[in-house]
């Protein structure tokens, strides 16, 4: 598995893909690049941050309806102007500002001496990432640094965008989100039993890395 997978992200949730910015708090595989890094099987953290906030009764399994009803929160927080339309200004402007904020947060969470910097011990980061995030060489992250890593879905999210504007208008509006986010839920309940498990999730995830695997990273043109 390689870093690949990390493409599936931020506007996911909103556009039906039922994912979240927490994408971009994943870290890539290790060194040799032939497995995950020290946050354990690929999708496992994402799956658990993605269920703990759509999961509204905390049950440990989500409802068609909780995964609207988050689908939708989100898709208003990204239409800035209100006006029921989302678009791609909108939704690169607020995956943009939601990225920084769940990374900022998950800085504070592994920063455990509160001294405002990550060791490597503390970030979790394998270790060559770790020292391409650490422009100053001084052995730590600050948060500046930690928000400068790369942003792997960026391209993906333009497939995402097209996939969810039905009619090719540019934008995606309410309707097209709530239609996108069922038939996502569709695919993600794989028993087909009218609720889906971090398991599912997990492994839809796994499936999704895999089949993108071969790509090269790169834009996804524009129709």
């Amino acid at each position: 598995m390689n870093t690949r997978w990390l493409k599936l992200t931020a506007l996911s949730a909103v556009l039906g893909l039922a994912g979240f910015s927490t994408l971009a708090l994943a870290q890539p595989s290790d060194g040799d690049g032939k497995g995950p890094g020290p946050h354990g099987p690929p999708g496992r953290a994402f799956a658990e941050h993605w269920f703990r906030s759509m999961d509204a009764n905390s049950d440990g399994k989500l409802s068609q309806q909780e995964v609207e009803t988050g689908t939708l929160r989100l898709f208003d927080r990204l239409d800035a102007n209100k006006d029921g339309e989302v678009t791609r200004e909108e939704a690169d402007t607020g995956a943009a500002a939601i990225r920084k904020e769940e990374l900022s947060k998950h800085f504070s969470e592994l920063d455990a001496n509160k001294d405002g910097r990550l060791t490597a011990d503390e970030s979790r980061i394998p270790a060559r990432f770790f020292d391409r995030l650490d422009t100053n060489h001084d052995h730590a992250l600050s948060l500046e640094e930690f928000l400068a890593q790369p942003d792997f879905g960026e391209h993906r999210r333009e497939f995402v965008f097209e996939h969810a504007d039905q009619n090719h208008d540019g934008k995606v509006t309410r309707a097209e989100a709530q239609q996108a986010a069922k038939e996502r839920f569709d695919r993600l309940d794989a028993n087909h039993d009218g609720v889906v498990t971090r398991d599912e999730f997990a492994q839809h995830m796994q499936q999704m890395a895999e089949a993108h695997g071969h790509q090269q990273d790169g834009p996804t043109p524009r129709k």
